[in-house]
């Protein structure tokens, strides 16, 4: 049996059975282009990956273990110390490897089940880039970033853009856009964020009424004297410093404003306070729910 490899080198003995006489193992010259008699450990690890079934593989293995076995063929080792303590090293690798991995299906590659974004709640300041990665996990349980082949899209690409090769991700305007991977026919999505550093904030009008039971408001929320935030501001109503959870307040896309409505909060003057993502300052507006 000679093991070969696709690299212009192989292992420089060979092991083989007959019948009717015994032959020495010699350098196989031309066999790979190369008969240099000196293998590195990483050129031994190549040709022992290229068995392709377990016999052969343990076969093998066996053969080197055994060198002093001379009854069912014939091992013959490089005469210098050097070379012998060059593959004394290669085998004590291959021996770790065998017990480690069986030979049988080594050469299967795992299949591709899921992929994921990193990160998967992307953050990025309006008119800076962040990286975006996807990682995959295979049908052996291992899981391990997809560098090529990947396509990436953005659903919001007045918030955010993504370069659709590299996974580059840019803030455009503060919101948020729904970003998706996809690779091998599978994929995934994350939402990501564009923000801004808040130095002031403001929220417009500084005093609304409400209707009871359905009725609503509508606030904008701007920020550094005139950035539109409000897609990305939270809103809540608070009464006497507690909040209300009867008036929620909501993003509309077809208004582009936030929708403050009333679910039966009791009679009151609420205070609806606009807060941003990453900032402490917050902006302020009163909210008049009057008497059934």
């Amino acid at each position: 049996m000679v093991l070969m490899c696709e690299s212009p080198q192989i292992i420089s003995a060979t092991i083989f059975q007959s019948r009717r006489k015994r032959e020495s193992c010699g350098t196989a010259k031309g066999i790979c282009g190369d008969s240099r008699p000196r293998l590195s450990i990483g050129a031994k690890l190549r040709c022992l990956t290229r068995a392709t079934a377990l016999n052969s593989c343990q076969n093998w293995v066996s053969q080197f273990l055994n060198k002093n076995e001379r009854a069912q063929g014939v091992f013959t080792i490089m005469s210098s110390k050097q070379h012998k303590l060059h593959l004394a090293g290669a085998f004590a690798v291959l021996v770790t490897l065998v017990l480690a991995v069986s030979c049988k299906g080594f050469f299967v590659n795992p299949t591709l089940t899921s992929i994921a974004i990193s990160p998967t709640a992307p953050q990025v300041e309006q008119g800076k880039t962040l990286q975006l990665q996807a990682f995959g996990t295979y049908d052996d349980g291992t899981r391990k970033q997809i560098k090529s082949g990947v396509a990436w899209s953005s659903d919001t690409q007045t918030v955010a853009t993504v370069d659709a090769n590299t996974g580059v991700l840019t803030g455009v305007a503060p919101g948020t856009a729904g970003i998706s991977a996809s690779a091998q026919a599978l994929s995934s999505s994350a939402t990501a964020t564009v923000f801004i550093v808040i130095n002031s904030i403001a929220i417009s009008p500084t005093s609304a009424n409400i209707a009871v039971d359905g009725g609503s408001a509508q606030f904008t929320v701007s920020a550094n004297g005139g950035t539109d935030i409000t897609n990305g501001a939270t809103l809540v109503a608070q009464l006497n410093g507690i909040t209300e959870t009867k008036i929620n307040c909501i993003f509309d896309s077809t208004v582009q404003a936030q929708v403050c409505t009333d679910s039966q909060a009791p009679q009151g003057t609420y205070q609806v306070v606009a807060s941003y993502p990453g900032s402490t300052l917050t902006a302020t507006a009163t909210l008049t729910v009057p008497a059934p």
